[in-house]
């Protein structure tokens, strides 16, 4: 089974009513996104390679200091404790330690920015794929 994360960005003057996460272009977000396997992270649209040792969510890790430091050249400036806290309540569904986050209705990776509710915000898609087929996919969004 393969995890898939995005971490993305919608700009504070965005005029999109609909983002669709995994297509920026259409969505005029900064969006990368990372494949978890086999105790590795690679990107699948840019170059991040890393391998890690225990379980991905793992907070001060190495490799999520990596990731952030990795994505901070694309202007999504989140710390690793932040994308820890993030995933975390994707994971979970609770925010013991992601108050900051909330989980957003989404269906299909895509979900509705109507009014520019998300404009200026980071936010966080996880699925998992099985046999080709997405099971137990999030979005949240960094409200804090």
């Amino acid at each position: 089974m393969k995890k898939i994360i995005s971490i993305g960005s919608i700009p504070e003057d965005s005029k999109t009513k609909i983002i669709y996460c995994g297509d920026s272009e259409t969505s005029k977000t900064v969006e990368l996104n990372f494949k978890i396997e086999n105790q590795n992270i690679h990107g699948l649209d840019n170059e991040f390679s890393f391998s890690f040792v225990g379980e991905f969510l793992t907070p001060n890790s190495n490799h999520l200091k990596e990731l952030s430091k990795y994505i901070s050249n694309f202007g999504l400036n989140i710390s690793s404790n932040h994308i820890y806290n993030g995933f975390y309540l994707l994971n979970e569904k609770k925010d013991t330690f992601s108050q900051k986050f909330k989980i957003i209705e989404s269906s299909g990776g895509v979900f509705e920015n109507i009014n520019q509710n998300y404009n200026g915000m980071i936010y966080f898609r996880k699925y998992l794929e099985q046999d080709g087929e997405i099971i137990d996919e999030n979005i949240c969004v960094k409200i804090l």
